[in-house]
């Protein structure tokens, strides 16, 4: 009874943070390039770039293009990695060579063969952060965590709080059908995450 009391607590403070940060209409900005997450995302996301060094971390979703130069900072940090970002849209941001960018939808034919082609043997992460609806997602997760190699993490962005046709259901399905991830609680350090952080195995 006290655990389910302390979940349920837990999981109302989540929704009141989300909707607190949410509605404030804010988000970081990194070298003056808006980074559309939730700045414990981010720390959690350079304390795994610094602990598991991926030679390649994907990006589905440039939008700003702060999130990809955060990324590819963190990188030039740790003295490893490059960043695949891909969107639909054109974005223009300052260059940084660390930064690969590629412009078409993330699931096409076309995307798929040229970042297969750029993996090599590289250790690759992947962040999920484009269409947000549960159709692209498991679009996404089928073909993407086929590119995330041992002990790297596949990340699938605004999963928190779940809703219908969101990124929550298609994780749900994929955790079904595909036994080599497993979830990582990283808001049981953290407090709260919009994400799902899964880690393959």
């Amino acid at each position: 009874m006290v655990e389910e009391e302390t979940g349920v607590k837990r999981y109302l403070e989540r929704i009141t943070y989300h909707h607190h940060i949410a509605n404030h209409r804010g988000w970081p900005i990194w070298k003056g390039l808006k980074v559309v997450k939730y700045p414990m995302d981010m720390i959690a996301y350079a304390e795994i770039i610094f602990k598991h060094k991926p030679d390649m971390l994907i990006e589905c979703g440039t939008k700003f293009g702060g999130a990809a130069t955060f990324f590819a900072d963190v990188m030039e940090a740790v003295g490893n990695g490059r960043v695949v970002t891909i969107d639909i849209e054109p974005c223009k941001f300052p260059f940084h060579p660390r930064i690969i960018q590629l412009q078409g939808s993330s699931t096409s034919k076309r995307i798929l063969q040229q970042v297969k082609l750029m993996l090599s043997n590289a250790s690759v992460m992947v962040s999920l952060d484009s269409d947000h609806h549960r159709a692209n997602v498991k679009r996404e997760l089928h073909y993407y965590s086929k590119f995330v190699t041992s002990g790297q993490f596949m990340v699938v962005e605004d999963s928190f709080p779940p809703r219908e046709n969101y990124p929550q259901e298609a994780v749900d399905w994929f955790l079904t059908v595909n036994h080599q991830f497993k979830v990582i609680p990283i808001e049981d350090k953290y407090f709260y995450s919009t994400n799902t952080w899964l880690q393959r195995k």
